[in-house]
């Protein structure tokens, strides 16, 4: 019987936790659109700090997407890293492969 009541005490500590995680990412957007919230950038501030964009692609959703390709050391792999900015103002940021 203290067997079941500690597993059925586990998946109700678990489930409470996952809806918290769950409720939490639903309500405040991801990290980087709450930091860019708080903390502004223009479109300006990214070029001026990473040079002219590798390419800028124009979403029908008055979007725009300044791509920077990065290669990291050691092994030079490559990566795309995108400031999404919308209104001159940077909404968020992400890789692409």
């Amino acid at each position: 019987m203290k067997r079941h009541m500690t597993v059925v005490m586990i998946v109700v500590v678990w489930a409470m936790c996952a809806a918290f995680v769950v409720g939490c990412a639903g309500s405040y957007g991801t990290w980087d659109e709450q930091w860019y919230s708080e903390h502004p950038m223009t479109q300006e501030e990214v070029i001026a700090h990473w040079g002219p964009p590798e390419k800028i692609i124009s979403n029908d959703d008055g979007m725009q997407e300044l791509v920077y390709q990065r290669a990291f050391p050691p092994g030079g792999a490559k990566a795309r890293f995108v400031y999404m900015v919308k209104d001159g103002k940077v909404i968020k940021e992400c890789w692409k492969h």
